[in-house]
């Protein structure tokens, strides 16, 4: 059944005939290949979708202020086509939180849209979730992600983006509980090293009751605990009631690293009790999963770890 929740968020359309539109707001470390990016727009059209062709989606704007803002605009003007229903980062990188200031938040407001994207996007998921009070979705990119997506990827694609039927319930492998409990709550977060540089620069980010998703990848387990650390001094730690993570190494198998890692987040929550569940597959993973930020989730930390999309992000 089409399951409608109550959060106060700003949700768009169903993407259904509208174009998708291929932003890039981060400045790719990578060298980009023409093939992976064509090989994305092929994965879309094949599930029924239609992607702007834009000859745009091949430049690589400057990684200056004049780059930021020919970046902004593309974001700008593609809220501002009636055309389109999605937007699609291009890739992650580095550089999309100096973009943030070059949007019109007028602009993208009153014309919302399916923005997805993850890594260095989780500046621009944060922004529009928080500070414009709009759905946003993590989980993708069009390389890698959509250009390389496979069975499960794909699978939780189609529910999410193009079924018509919530809740949707995710039962994974992967998923193993840290700290038992249940919880239902607007999700919202992202790359770990991204959140903890969005907060340094929007310290008033809200995490009230929400459940906090991280993920992150290359980092060392002596790096997360900082960055654990710093969102408990920011009292991120003391306003949420629940915490999905993804994988802290991306596909590395660092079992003691993670250990170390689990357990410093265990002793500095504490006392706390709320549930804490590990390995959702959305970021920096092989197979990547939707997960959208500014609706109500749930998940279950318990034998038999799940997490359920309880609202419809759409309108």
């Amino acid at each position: 059944m089409l399951f409608f929740g109550r959060s106060e968020y700003i949700k768009p359309a169903f993407i259904e005939k509208r174009e998708i539109a291929i932003i890039h707001p981060s400045f790719p470390e990578p060298e980009f290949i023409p093939q992976k990016i064509h090989r994305g727009f092929v994965n879309l059209e094949e599930m029924g979708l239609k992607v702007k062709e834009d000859p745009q989606i091949y430049n690589e704007y400057i990684d200056k202020e004049e780059g930021y803002k020919n970046r902004a605009q593309i974001i700008n003007s593609s809220f501002a086509d009636q055309n389109i229903g999605a937007l699609f980062c291009k890739t992650g990188g580095h550089g999309c939180i100096n973009v943030l200031k070059h949007l019109e938040d007028f602009t993208i407001k009153t014309n919302p849209k399916v923005v997805c994207g993850y890594s260095d996007n989780t500046a621009l998921l944060l922004y529009l979730t928080d500070k414009l009070n709009m759905v946003s979705f993590h989980g993708l990119t069009l390389v890698p992600g959509v250009s390389d997506m496979g069975e499960i990827a794909q699978e939780y694609f189609k529910k999410i983006f193009l079924g018509n039927t919530y809740p949707i319930e995710i039962k994974l492998e992967s998923l193993v509980a840290w700290k038992e409990g249940r919880t239902t709550g607007v999700v919202m977060g992202g790359n770990l090293t991204r959140l903890v540089e969005y907060l340094k620069e929007y310290p008033n980010t809200n995490f009230r009751n929400k459940i906090l998703f991280i993920e992150d990848k290359g980092e060392t387990a002596e790096d997360i605990k900082k960055m654990l650390d710093f969102l408990k001094e920011k009292g991120i730690f003391r306003d949420i009631k629940g915490i999905l993570i993804g994988f802290f190494f991306g596909n590395e198998v660092r079992e003691d690293d993670l250990s170390v890692v689990k357990q410093h987040l265990l002793t500095t929550l504490g006392w706390k009790r709320m549930p804490i569940l590990y390995g959702f597959m959305s970021g920096h993973c092989t197979e990547k999963i939707v997960l959208p930020f500014g609706t109500d989730i749930t998940i279950e930390a318990t034998d038999s770890p799940k997490v359920i999309y309880k609202e419809c992000p759409f309108k």
